[in-house]
């Protein structure tokens, strides 16, 4: 891949544990030019157990301000089938398994053209649905007759988690964030509820025009839903930390956009 951020050339790869070749794990490498690259270095390791046994490979995407991993999991020790999980990064460099490790994208049935392994390339969003094409076979790594074919996972575009609130109305607050003035959107689904937003200063406070109360609430299902106040239809232009407080009821944020990720998609929207 090519990271946005620094513009350089990034290569994820199965790399060995040592004493070699003890398991396999994964391992980056960068470049400025494409011709000369860093001594691979380890981000993801593993237990080498039925828990956590070893990778086969990561295709990494570049997801606004974040790095999402698809991460091939080699069951061995286990059945030697090989299956999908999450990863996050916020740098490209350090590496969080998602759910506890859980499956993200499944073999198929016994018998199925994918049960046995299944390998990914870079997704891909289109409209409102992120693609995710697939290489599939129906035998695990150690069969030698086995075919293969190739497959299709869609969901919800950048949909790969939310945070839920119930009929008990619920909250999350961001981490402090700096320039991002302008639109504010959220991918949300709160067709059964609502959500609204409300900034914090730096002493913790909500910032008089920006409270919950002033926010007009969503109320709809969609990926770039944009968050306004009575007064304000942005964010403020300050170079002040600012935190965003979302409060919830009977609702689903996915994710939310500020800054120029946001200009992009709401020029894209209205545009």
């Amino acid at each position: 891949m090519q990271d946005r951020r620094t513009g350089k050339y990034v290569a994820f790869t199965k790399g060995w544990a040592a004493p070699w070749p003890a398991f396999r794990q994964i391992v980056r490498t960068e470049s400025s030019d494409f011709v000369h690259w860093s001594e691979p270095e380890v981000v993801i390791t593993h237990k080498h157990n039925k828990k956590d046994p070893q990778s086969y490979g990561m295709t990494v995407t570049q997801v606004g301000n974040v790095y999402i991993g698809l991460l091939s999991i080699y069951k061995n020790p286990g059945d030697e089938t090989i299956d999908i999980q999450l990863a996050v990064s916020h740098d490209n460099l350090h590496w969080t398994r998602v759910a506890d490790q859980a499956t993200f994208i499944p073999n198929g049935a016994p018998g199925h053209w994918d049960s046995g392994m299944i390998f990914t390339a870079p997704m891909i969003n289109h409209g409102d649905k992120t693609l995710i094409y697939h290489s599939g076979w129906d035998g695990a790594h150690n069969e030698k007759n086995r075919r293969a074919g190739i497959g299709l996972a869609t969901l919800r575009k950048n949909g790969f988690v939310s945070l839920d609130a119930g009929s008990e109305a619920g909250t999350v607050t961001t981490p402090a964030m700096r320039n991002v003035h302008g639109p504010l959107l959220v991918n949300a689904d709160a067709a059964g509820g609502w959500l609204r937003a409300e900034l914090l200063g730096a002493d913790g406070n909500p910032i008089p025009g920006y409270t919950a109360e002033e926010c007009l609430a969503v109320k709809s299902d969609g990926t770039a839903q944009a968050i306004r106040w009575r007064r304000h239809d942005e964010l403020p232009e300050t170079e002040e930390a600012l935190r965003i407080r979302f409060v919830m009821q009977d609702a689903s944020l996915f994710g939310f956009y500020a800054g120029e990720e946001a200009f992009r998609l709401e020029k894209m929207i209205y545009e």
